[in-house]
């Protein structure tokens, strides 16, 4: 081997790796997307038990509050990103970002916290562990309840959006790529 010849294999090698590095971000990344969604209702569910004192139905709403969570962000994400690329609708770079940092943002963290904010407070209605206000100040009892958690998951909703709007960015970028080793392979 040559150092010429060697560079080449080295460049090469990279290459493939870095191909199937893009590939499995397009088939997996809405998984992780949903994994991140799952996580950030793990939190949200957890957070609001402590708030409202609930000890009962721990497994049920854990469970729920993430993978209810999970299987939204992976179906509306490969319903409105990844299905449209394959169609050949969605042909606009910004419009990919977009949509998948909404993606991210919508029901990677604000949906999470929107179920754990229901199954909690049914379960705190159910088992009266928490003192809640009659009907006039239900709104108001609630803001000021999901404030710490608000407060707490803006972190997480930073980094969802920018997750989202990576993987829409990623996964445009492989589907262009793919469409050009077609149109090359196909004039070859």
């Amino acid at each position: 081997w040559d150092q010429e010849g060697n560079l080449h294999f080295q460049c090469t090698a990279l290459q493939i790796i870095f191909s199937l590095f893009r590939r499995k971000l397009f088939e997996y990344g809405s998984i992780f997307l949903g994994l991140g969604s799952g996580v950030c209702g793990f939190i949200a569910n957890h957070s609001f038990r402590r708030i409202l004192n609930i000890s009962q139905a721990g497994v049920v709403t854990t469970l729920s509050a993430a993978l209810i969570p999970l299987s939204s962000t992976v179906g509306v994400y490969n319903s409105l990103v990844i299905g449209p690329l394959l169609a050949g609708d969605l042909s606009c770079l910004s419009c990919a970002v977009v949509r998948g940092g909404l993606i991210g943002s919508g029901l990677g963290v604000l949906y999470p916290m929107a179920w754990a904010v229901f199954l909690n407070g049914f379960l705190a209605t159910r088992y009266n562990t928490a003192p809640l206000p009659r009907m006039g100040n239900i709104l108001r009892f609630w803001i000021t309840a999901s404030r710490p958690v608000y407060k707490k998951m803006s972190l997480a909703l930073a980094l969802q959006t920018m997750t989202g709007a990576y993987l829409g960015l990623r996964s445009h970028r492989t589907y262009m790529k793919m469409c050009e080793t077609a149109q090359t392979e196909k004039w070859s």
